[in-house]
């Protein structure tokens, strides 16, 4: 039960809130769905906030790091891209194909 024990890693880690409001933009990101939802865009401000008011931009990008680590399919960098563009915002927390939250 590694996942289970990678969950609670996570969850003690302070990851919640990226678990919480980064899923909704995965299908998007993987290329699942031509768009990111609406619910995607709202949940990428909430990070963009938490970035600046609470978790900081590298613990998000850690927590993020952490979840799609495994990911198949993997995200796509025309998509990362293109999601502050499409939701009409910016990102205030890195997220690339390979992250390295360290730099």
């Amino acid at each position: 039960m590694a996942g289970d024990r990678d969950d609670q890693i996570m969850a003690e880690s302070g990851c919640e809130p990226v678990f919480e409001h980064y899923p909704c933009c995965m299908e998007f990101l993987v290329g699942v769905k031509p768009e990111p939802p609406r619910r995607c865009c709202e949940h990428v401000v909430k990070l963009n906030r938490l970035a600046k008011e609470g978790m900081g931009a590298g613990r998000i990008c850690w927590c993020i790091e952490c979840m799609v680590r495994d990911t198949t399919p993997q995200l796509m960098a025309s998509r990362i891209d293109a999601l502050p563009i499409m939701c009409h915002t910016h990102l205030s927390f890195p997220i690339s194909v390979n992250m390295d939250c360290n730099k």
